[in-house]
């Protein structure tokens, strides 16, 4: 709020780097940056896998939404959080393929091989042609998983460090005080999007584009595309001032609830972006399947008690529309689709961003910064 106030008395609308930056368009064209992407920003690092409501109890469970890393997250029957890749130990075959209500076992449906939610190996189906296998060898294959912040978080490396406390900083302190582990899932989309992974996040981290994009939707609630930033190592908070922002100056700031004059959001590298509104949540995450291809997913989550009955229920479903279709996909991302095929056409061969889009300049340095 402070800062957003400060940007006020110096007329600006964000302060980041200060300087013009330009971006080779490559970095959303070149299957060889992908690879080198997906080597060192995604195999070295925690990834969000989704709500800790997903696995509330043993055998409830969350599949991973992106086949490059197939895992399956459960309790097991003394309650301890699971990782697994959802393939069986014997020809490799999907174990989980998410139309089950809740896991008893994880049974194979090739040869019926048996594993407990522990991972170890139950029972090998005609155990008698297989003589000498030694089960301990053939549990399923575990990953670092944990939760923190009201989210669980999966290492794609088995030897990958969880340490989310050093990993977060001050953004799992953010998450803790907002209390996003007492939220409930509303709605959960999967889509495809034809654009780049870092495209598709990009349209998120700046205000300039607020009047002119959302002329129609956002640009009512928001003051003139206003916000404020704090880096944490290569996470990003941002608040985007809304229109009565100045309302607060009638107040005391130690009364100030920053969800009632701004939303909050987070970029939590590398591929979440963490949006807190005043009465609901978006999670959204980015797998790229391509240069010019990306799994979106959007989980939005609530209070319960914020919205009861069939009166709540309507209303989740007018703000999930708004946000979701309207906002999500109409706007930001069918642009961020147009930009990405016109990138064939070779107009561009950088994109230059100006002094109120230097946090596309910074996330994508976070990015270059660990490329292998």
């Amino acid at each position: 709020m402070k800062g957003l106030f400060a940007l006020r008395e110096q007329g600006r609308d964000q302060e980041m780097l200060g300087r013009v930056v330009e971006v080779p368009v490559s970095n959303y064209t070149d299957a060889d940056i992908l690879d080198r992407e997906l080597a060192g920003v995604f195999r070295d690092y925690p990834l969000v896998a989704g709500h800790v409501s997903n696995v509330a109890e043993p055998g409830s469970y969350l599949l991973s939404d992106w086949n490059r890393i197939p895992y399956v997250v459960t309790r097991d029957r003394q309650g301890r959080l699971r990782a697994f890749l959802n393939q069986c130990r014997h020809r490799g075959a999907r174990l989980v393929k998410g139309d089950e209500k809740q896991l008893k076992a994880f049974v194979c449906p090739f040869h019926n091989w048996v594993y407990d939610l522990d991972g170890s190996l139950r029972s090998i189906s005609r155990q008698e042609d297989f003589p000498g296998i030694d089960p301990d060898q053939y549990g399923l294959k575990e990953l670092p998983v944990t939760e923190a912040g009201g989210l669980i978080w999966v290492h794609p490396d088995p030897a990958g460090n969880l340490d989310l406390r050093a990993y977060l900083g001050r953004m799992l302190d953010d998450l803790v005080e907002f209390e996003v582990d007492q939220l409930v899932r509303y709605r959960k989309t999967k889509v495809v999007k034809n654009a780049n992974w870092k495209l598709l996040i990009k349209t998120y981290l700046e205000g300039y584009h607020v009047p002119y994009l959302h002329r129609s939707t956002l640009s009512k609630a928001f003051r003139k595309g206003v916000l404020s930033h704090f880096e944490d190592g290569p996470h990003i908070r941002m608040c985007a001032a809304r229109s009565n922002i100045e309302e607060a100056l009638t107040t005391e700031p130690d009364s100030w609830r920053i969800l009632e004059y701004a939303s909050v959001y987070y970029v939590l590298f590398p591929n979440t972006f963490f949006i807190m509104h005043p009465d609901y949540v978006s999670i959204n995450i980015f797998w790229p399947e391509a240069p010019d291809r990306t799994i979106w997913t959007h989980e939005m989550m609530y209070r319960a008690a914020d919205f009861p009955g069939e009166e709540g229920q309507a209303a989740l479903a007018k703000r999930f529309a708004f946000t979701n279709d309207v906002v999500f996909g109409g706007e930001d991302f069918a642009v961020a689709e147009d930009v990405q095929e016109n990138l064939r056409y070779g107009a561009n061969e950088v994109h230059t961003l100006g002094l109120a889009e230097g946090l596309l300049a910074i996330f994508q340095q976070s990015i270059d910064d660990r490329l292998r």
